[in-house]
């Protein structure tokens, strides 16, 4: 793992060709508009599971929990994400950018990979905690705070996994190139990606 200023340019980055698709995706207004829709629905559903599965919690947040919440909210998020990849945090291909607390990977993912990198803060953040303090029958405010909180913010990845569902199938690999997710169907003999080097990397196209 590097640890970058700012998001590295997209030209250090794999190549793209022709054999690659391009994962078809809302922009601008409509997609925040989106992300925003699904967010709030997923976290009306969180709210619920956890008026119904854990020790109610009567008082409200106050401002100084709220800023450290989302203080702690941020990287937690973007780390939850790089531990999900190949070699988790030891990957020599990761990247997070310490301006924009955002991950890059340079890698190739199977298509189960990369739901899974998606989903990580989502089951890691939002529902372990609201299993753990269900089955501990014990009411804990951070965990709740962050839960909830985490689940509003992951309209991003909850559209990337709709999107990664409807359009890609089970054999493809994926990778990212800047803000494009691209995706192709590979042999079934090189669809293991446990060693990322066993998939050839695109040819360059040049300019």
């Amino acid at each position: 793992m590097r640890l970058v200023l700012c998001r590295i340019s997209d030209s250090t980055g794999p190549a793209r060709d022709a054999s690659w698709r391009l994962l078809r995706a809302p922009t601008g207004a409509l997609g925040t508009l989106l992300e925003l829709q699904l967010g709030y629905m997923l976290g009306s559903v969180v709210l619920v599971l956890w008026a119904v599965l854990t020790p109610s919690i009567n008082a409200m947040p106050d401002a100084g929990s709220l800023i450290a919440a989302v203080a702690v909210l941020l990287p937690l998020h973007e780390l939850t994400h790089a531990a999900a990849f190949p070699r988790s945090l030891r990957s020599a291909q990761l990247s997070i950018a310490l301006w924009s607390l955002s991950v890059q990977y340079d890698g190739i993912l199977s298509r189960n990979r990369y739901l899974a990198v998606l989903a990580a803060p989502l089951l890691v953040i939002t529902l372990l905690p609201l299993a753990v303090v269900a089955a501990a029958g014990y009411a804990f405010a951070p965990a709740t705070l962050l839960s909830l909180l985490n689940v509003l913010s992951s309209g991003g990845d909850i559209v990337a996994i709709v999107l990664v569902l409807a359009q890609i199938p089970p054999g493809a690999i994926v990778r990212t190139q800047g803000e494009d997710t691209m995706w192709k169907l590979v042999p079934a003999s090189m669809r293991n990606t446990s060693d990322e080097r066993q998939i050839p990397a695109p040819r360059r196209i040049s300019p």
